[in-house]
């Protein structure tokens, strides 16, 4: 994908994926953690999260005693991601949080970022217990604190209400690819 700006339907997120790219480590094209500066993050901060990747020997497969997500911890989860979720995400793994939603089809997406590091999004309906569905447009991005593959995950994700019904068949799943 050559620019991401046409691919995306809200601003943010092409703000967001500016400053991963202006961040990149050339050699690895991956965002070392330690260039992550939330005060740069500035009006994006309600909808940016940022995930933990745990058990480094579990990065990319899970075990039969282990969820898909367990190994992926919330450090951060801006304001307008937990008032969607009616609370704290903070401490909590990325498998107790996905339990909570009626309908959201990408935890695959958490998994291939472990394995390729490359750029997830999407753009699809999500459906919360106390809410009405609504539309959800997000955007997954490696980050490394050493060379041993993905370490964080900064991701943005913003919300928007629609009354028509949602076909599944209409959501948009990709993998970005850097291009320099």
């Amino acid at each position: 994908m050559q620019s991401a700006g046409a691919r995306f339907r809200h601003s943010g997120l092409e703000r967001l994926y500016r400053y991963w790219r202006a961040r990149l480590d050339g050699a690895r094209q991956i965002m070392p953690a330690s260039s992550l500066d939330p005060v740069e993050l500035g009006r994006l901060l309600p909808n940016v999260l940022l995930v933990e990747v745990v058990e480094p020997r579990y990065r990319a497969a899970p075990s039969p005693r282990r969820r898909l997500g367990d190994n992926l911890i919330f450090r951060v989860a801006g304001d307008e991601i937990e008032r969607r979720f009616r609370r704290s995400l903070r401490g909590l793994s990325l498998a107790d949080a996905a339990v909570m939603l009626l309908r959201y089809e990408s935890l695959t997406q958490w998994h291939e970022i472990l394995v390729d590091a490359k750029p997830k999004y999407r753009h699809g309906p999500i459906e919360f217990p106390e809410d009405p569905p609504c539309l959800a447009e997000q955007l997954l991005l490696p980050m490394a604190a050493d060379h041993a593959g993905v370490s964080h995950i900064l991701g943005g994700v913003f919300y928007s209400g629609s009354d028509a019904p949602f076909d599944r068949r209409g959501t948009e799943v990709a993998t970005i690819n850097v291009a320099y």
